[in-house]
């Protein structure tokens, strides 16, 4: 028994081009979860660094859109990611288990959350390799400058 239709491998390449620029004409384009997660996450306004096409640290500590813990979801694609920094956001316990598949974080700074020691934790267990802390950064005072006038009081 014959096909009806044969394609020879141009043929098939040929149809395969025809096919993708109709769906751009129309709108349809394939969007990885890698790249829907980063869309979803820029929205926050967090610093995002890249190392080559990896997305290698996230910091949401200046965000004034702060993550909730359902929003830690979006982070689940970024298998890449090593540094993460939740300074200040309203996260608890439960947000963190979306951080649990991420096998290449280094660091996981949760300073001023909620998450409780028994969250770190767990963390810590299901990612040993990575160094979560609750520490606040320290920012070194500002300098007096020389021309500031004496606490003392008025000079004669």
């Amino acid at each position: 028994i014959r096909s009806r239709f044969q394609f020879d491998l141009q043929t098939m390449f040929l149809l395969a081009v025809v096919v993708a620029c109709a769906a751009s004409l129309c709108g349809l384009h394939y969007c990885s979860p890698h790249y829907q997660a980063i869309a979803k996450l820029e929205a926050f306004g967090p610093k995002i660094y890249y190392a080559g096409d990896d997305v290698w640290d996230i910091n949401f500590s200046a965000c004034t859109n702060k993550l909730t813990d359902a929003d830690l979801a979006n982070l689940e694609p970024l298998v890449e990611l090593v540094e993460l920094d939740l300074t200040g956001a309203p996260i608890t316990d439960a947000g963190l288990m979306h951080l649990k598949g991420l096998k290449n974080l280094h660091t996981v700074n949760l300073a001023n959350t909620g998450v409780t020691f028994k969250g770190m934790e767990d963390l810590r267990r299901a990612l040993p390799n990575a160094i979560v802390n609750k520490w606040v950064p320290w920012i070194p005072p500002t300098p007096v400058p020389a021309t500031a006038p004496s606490a003392k009081g008025k000079q004669p």
